[in-house]
């Protein structure tokens, strides 16, 4: 099909008006994306920090758990998110680390400085209705193997028949990758070869933070919280049933997801 196209349909005054705002639209994505999509954070704290006002401060009070009273330096909690562009400052600290410069949690003034070693990655993750990433619950391990592929995801068949109980087949792959960090990944099916779990174990130790920002983000608030001991988080996909779970161990993170009773009623 051939388009007819005159240039005469430019020349009216409102048809140049609509293509001066066009390209002004496309000018600021080629520069920097839309405004919104600037504004978020997107980094979190993966311990309670001190951010102060100067390099100099952050030097003498940066491993201060409690920070003396006049002193222009904010002691903030884990979680706590920032918007940093990735530059470290060329000053080092004379332990050795290096320094980022964030806004302060309001963001109405020039910022302030933390550790770089304390800020970790927002990851962007969004709730599936019926599934985990290229999955969808109820797919047999033959289907996976082949969607895996796609995604550059090679699987091995680990089935452990003689164990069935409510995982009968286990498929594995490495190097899966959400964000900067790599994991293992473990597909469960039930005893009539259907995907039902996805088990996520880290090689990273300290991407526990990044990945619950991300979760609740998707999901909100937990609807389990743990922090004694084991720090477990546990969130439900009120839509489907959908299970998902964070834990956090010594050397490393697991993100679990389990279908729920109504997942496979999901028309996605």
């Amino acid at each position: 099909m051939t388009l007819t196209f005159s240039i005469r349909a430019l020349e009216s005054p409102r048809a140049r008006w609509c293509c001066r705002q066009t390209c002004a639209a496309l000018l600021v994505l080629m520069l920097g994306g839309a405004s919104t999509a600037q504004e978020g954070p997107t980094h979190a704290l993966i311990a309670p920090s001190t951010v102060c006002s100067t390099v100099e401060l952050l030097e003498r009070y940066a491993f201060f758990t409690q920070v003396p009273d006049g002193i222009d330096c904010k002691r903030l909690p884990v979680g706590t998110r920032f918007r940093w562009s990735g530059h470290r400052e060329p000053k080092v600290l004379d332990s050795g680390l290096s320094v980022a410069r964030v806004p302060f949690q309001n963001g109405t003034d020039a910022g302030g400085y933390v550790l770089a070693v304390k800020l970790t990655p927002i990851l962007p993750m969004q709730a599936r209705l019926n599934g985990w990433e290229f999955t969808r619950w109820g797919m047999p391990l033959s289907e996976l193997i082949v969607v895996g592929k796609k995604s550059n995801l090679h699987l091995q068949d680990n089935s452990r028949h003689n164990e069935c109980s409510s995982i009968c087949l286990l498929a594995e792959g490495s190097n899966y990758l959400l964000g900067p960090f790599a994991f293992d990944v473990s597909f469960g099916f039930d005893n009539s070869d259907r995907l039902n779990f996805v088990s996520l174990r880290s090689k990273d130790y300290n991407c526990f933070v990044s990945v619950e920002q991300a979760l609740l983000a998707a999901f909100g608030a937990p609807i389990r919280r743990q922090d004694e001991v084991i720090p477990t988080r546990t969130w439900e996909n009120k839509k489907t049933g959908d299970t998902v779970r964070l834990v956090e161990l010594a050397h490393f993170t697991i993100l679990e997801y389990t279908a729920g009773e109504r997942a496979s009623e999901s028309p996605f």
